[in-house]
């Protein structure tokens, strides 16, 4: 077999075992939550444990991604491979904490762009209202806890560590970029999310690329995902402030970065003259 097609073949088998993970753990609510309610004298429907599993979302996420990382630490380990040795980490340098956190405003201004773009096009399905519903319901601390810190820290180990390296040493780098984004944008369910989710793993995978440092895409995740937490937390006016300031900071980022770019294509120029 190819080796590129192998990676894309491993690659898949790993979303499959993050959706199976999921659904391992969202079933084992239900069933959970069935047998509570029958002890009770509850007779559980369909809705009743559908309803008890979405009052309880954030938790279950929470078992599912300590799960899917405990799965993957048994798989190094058999495999005899050093996390550390496979995933590049190191620490993050203080004085780039601002550019990163630029990229983050800059990745989320864009996403907003594009979930606006996409519902003018195809007005955003129920489900996504739906899921920001809930999401709004939930305990702030569990949803910072889930959503905010170890979605990312999973999600970023998972895609970028594992799949996009695996698809880096065997593909070039602009295909491996693009196919570990469209499944990063696959595995986040709602046609709503597809754009910005993928543009986020494009960001996301170039800027471990260029770094070779996991906690810079996990740190900027983790942004991404607080100001989206944030933002949906807040009232109506205060969005509309935070938009400002978000997509101002945006603006100020591309500036920034232009001029970085121009001052290192300057240096090149003279060093080759």
């Amino acid at each position: 077999m190819k080796k590129p097609i192998k990676a894309i073949l491993i690659s898949l088998g790993l979303v499959l075992l993050f959706f199976s993970v999921q659904f391992f753990t969202s079933v084992s609510a239900g069933i959970t939550y069935s047998v509570s309610a029958s002890s009770n004298g509850i007779t559980p429907d369909p809705k009743f444990i559908q309803d008890s599993i979405m009052s309880h979302i954030n938790t279950i996420l929470i078992i599912s991604d300590f799960l899917l990382l405990f799965i993957l630490w048994i798989a190094f380990v058999i495999k005899r491979v050093k996390i550390k040795e496979y995933i590049s980490f190191s620490k993050l340098s203080l004085k780039n904490l601002p550019v990163f956190i630029g990229i983050s405003f800059l990745a989320q201004s864009l996403s907003t762009f594009l979930l606006t773009l996409t519902n003018y096009i195809h007005p955003i399905e129920n489900s996504y209202n739906d899921m920001l519903a809930v999401l709004k319901s939930q305990s702030i601390f569990i949803t910072i806890i889930s959503a905010v810190i170890l979605a990312p820290i999973t999600e970023e180990i998972l895609f970028r560590g594992i799949i996009f390296k695996k698809l880096h040493n065997n593909i070039n780098l602009k295909t491996a970029i693009v196919i570990q984004a469209m499944l990063f944008s696959f595995v986040h369910f709602n046609l709503a999310q597809t754009l910005p989710t993928f543009l986020l793993g494009v960001v996301l995978a170039y800027m471990y690329y260029k770094t070779n440092n996991l906690w810079v895409p996990i740190f900027i995740h983790i942004i991404y995902n607080g100001l989206a937490t944030f933002i949906t937390n807040v009232d109506e006016n205060m969005q509309t402030i935070l938009a400002i300031g978000m997509h101002s900071i945006a603006v100020i980022t591309v500036i920034y970065l232009i001029y970085l770019y121009t001052k290192k294509r300057k240096i090149l120029k003279v060093a080759t003259d």
